[in-house]
């Protein structure tokens, strides 16, 4: 037998744990560890927030202005994109909830200037004639007019967008914070994961983006869009910060954050009166007294500054204006909710016609035609006015009608029934 042959057998004859030892360091070499997969987006806005991001989950914080020099300069660039939280990419890509921090319109916008890629458009005529010629001259200019493409259609919404803010006086919620540690160090299996579907009330304590934080109260009752109700909660977070956000979004933020907890204790006790739900606090809920913009692009209705519609309803604002660009009195035209004020144990009923008496000065008759139709429309109940004024008008009106109403710093007019 050749000694080729001998060698070849040998190999064969081999046992798997002989095979295993003599292969071991060969059969894994060239796998490598699976990194979180980052928004591919050529955005150098998201892709500084993929960079964050990545920070984040290796050093469980943000960036701080004080560290290294590289740590430094993705905290300059995390603060300039915090401005541009209203981008639909970036809040996809914000997976801590790290744009939730208000920045000055100054600071944003001198960082902003350091990040924007800086264009050389000097020959972009010269470029695009030359285009044209090749692809048959200017009768395909057209291609290029984005005026003809269907636009987006606006959503009803709210300006207001919850971020985290210093708290004025952070003192009284040690002792809160303090019981939340104890329980904690003395039953680590007070911690569970955080659910998507799981339910949140004042008094509820979480684990977001490793800083612990608690819901101290309702601040508002508002609704979205299909009449559910989406309250605007008061969160207090254990670094001194608190944020005013809407139910479903702190639900949805803490969700797409991966790590999130829910800690098992209700210290809604410790926190008084302010736990109680806003119809124990203020008695039932009557009706609201909404201030609206239109979306409308006719120009009937563009050449006015300040144009808002006042109004009250019993419903729910989101609900009730869910259909405006069906209807005549919001001028066939999403609307866009400016303020609501909602108000408890009041009756309701008149207090429209008398508000709308006192703004008869700024009152705008629109004349719109019907794009389909073709019916002429006039809308009575829009006012070209400041929009603080004609809140001031409407709390005015209801101070001096409804006797003992109250106004809240959350904008709830209330009267009570002591």
């Amino acid at each position: 037998m050749s000694k080729r042959v001998g060698r070849h057998l040998a190999k064969r004859s081999l046992s798997l744990d002989e095979f295993w030892e003599q292969e071991k360091d060969d059969l894994f070499k060239d796998i490598v560890a699976k990194t979180p997969k980052l928004n591919g987006s050529s955005d150098p806005a998201v892709q500084t927030l993929n960079d964050v991001n990545a920070f984040f989950s290796k050093h469980n914080r943000e960036p701080k202005l004080d560290g290294p020099l590289e740590e430094k300069l993705l905290a300059r660039k995390l603060n300039g994109i915090r401005k541009l939280s209203n981008r639909d990419d970036l809040r996809d890509a914000d997976i801590h909830g790290l744009l939730l921090v208000e920045v000055s319109d100054e600071k944003a916008e001198a960082l902003n200037e350091q990040m924007a890629p800086q264009l050389d458009t000097s020959n972009d005529d010269a470029l695009a004639d030359s285009l044209l010629g090749m692809l048959g001259g200017d009768n395909l200019k057209g291609i290029f007019d984005t005026e003809v493409l269907k636009q987006a259609k606006p959503k009803n919404t709210q300006d207001r967008i919850g971020q985290r803010t210093p708290c004025a006086n952070f003192s009284p919620y040690i002792p809160v914070f303090n019981q939340i540690k104890n329980k904690i160090d003395n039953n680590p299996d007070s911690i569970i994961p955080f659910k998507g579907t799981s339910k949140i009330h004042v008094g509820d304590v979480f684990i977001w983006g490793g800083i612990t934080c608690f819901v101290e109260r309702e601040l508002k009752m508002e609704y979205d869009s299909e009449g559910k109700p989406n309250p605007r909660l008061k969160i207090i977070f254990d670094n001194g910060m608190y944020a005013d956000m809407l139910y479903q979004s702190f639900s949805q933020g803490m969700y797409r954050s991966p790590g999130t907890r829910r800690v098992k204790l209700d210290i809604s006790g410790s926190l008084g009166e302010l736990s109680k739900p806003l119809e124990q606090r203020y008695g039932n809920k009557t009706g609201e007294i909404y201030f609206l913009a239109s979306h409308s692009s006719a120009p009937e209705v563009t050449k006015f500054k300040n144009l808002i519609k006042v109004g009250v309803t019993t419903n729910h604002t989101p609900l009730r204006t869910r259909n405006a660009d069906s209807e005549s009195t919001y001028l066939y035209a999403p609307v866009r909710i400016l303020r609501i004020l909602p108000c408890y144990n009041i009756n309701v009923q008149g207090l429209e016609s008398l508000i709308h008496t006192q703004l008869n000065e700024f009152r705008k008759e629109i004349k719109l035609r019907h794009k389909k139709t073709g019916k002429e429309l006039v809308a009575k109940e829009w006012f070209d006015v400041d929009l603080e004024h004609a809140i001031s008008v409407a709390i005015s009106i209801v101070r001096d009608n409804v006797g003992g109403a109250t106004l809240d710093e959350d904008d709830n007019i209330y009267v009570n029934d002591n």
